[in-house]
């Protein structure tokens, strides 16, 4: 971040104009206020023994894969079992799903919304938007009478997907859908009849964490 010091210089017997004297003024209060000191004022040997505790440091974004797999019906289905990538095939409107599922990690911070990130490729140019599901699930919880609390049959906004292209879908769940430990599940499709195969390479979810 850029300071707000400014040079002041002047030479034996100058008349010291008021600009320059409210300038250095200026860089007095910034010295006081800190607004004045550049980035690399502090440096290691600045800090001393045990000094610099957690609550000093930002949070920072995480990402995490989610267990993945597909239905295996309804034109879902699952290759590359090392990875478990989904494969959508091509001619039809798939009716399966490429789903997902993780547990919040205890890191997560408490308040803050997370996305849910979708890595596909498509082996053909295309637009289309994708039909989700959500759930957010706590240990206890009735998972079956109403499943997909979160977000049910909902659409993206379309998506331009370049031939042999990889592409980023996200999908935003807000921070009431999200504890610790709490079971995200996810289910995603192209909701389109594709020209070509289409395939979902991985889902992750992207969220705040404790540093």
């Amino acid at each position: 971040m850029a300071d707000s010091y400014v040079s002041v210089t002047w030479v034996a017997n100058e008349l010291v104009t008021s600009t320059k004297l409210n300038q250095a003024m200026t860089n007095d209060s910034g010295f006081h206020d800190g607004t004045a000191l550049g980035d690399g004022i502090i440096v290691t040997r600045h800090l001393g023994t045990d000094q610099v505790t957690i609550d000093k440091i930002p949070n920072r974004t995480r990402r995490i894969l989610m267990q993945m797999g597909a239905e295996g019906t309804g034109g879902a289905t699952t290759f590359n079992n090392y990875g478990q990538e989904v494969r959508f095939a091509s001619g039809g409107n798939p009716s399966g799903f490429a789903r997902g599922a993780l547990r919040v990690p205890k890191d997560y911070v408490s308040g803050t919304s997370a996305n849910l990130i979708i890595l596909a490729m498509m082996n053909a140019t295309q637009s289309m938007s994708w039909r989700y599901y959500v759930e957010s699930l706590a240990v206890g919880d009735d998972g079956i009478t109403s499943p997909w609390n979160v977000a049910s049959n909902l659409s993206t906004a379309s998506q331009s997907f370049t031939a042999k292209i990889v592409k980023e879908i996200s999908i935003n769940i807000t921070s009431g859908n999200l504890a610790t430990d709490k079971l995200i599940g996810v289910a995603v499709r192209p909701d389109v009849v594709l020209s070509a195969d289409m395939e979902v390479l991985s889902m992750a979810i992207d969220y705040t964490a404790d540093s």
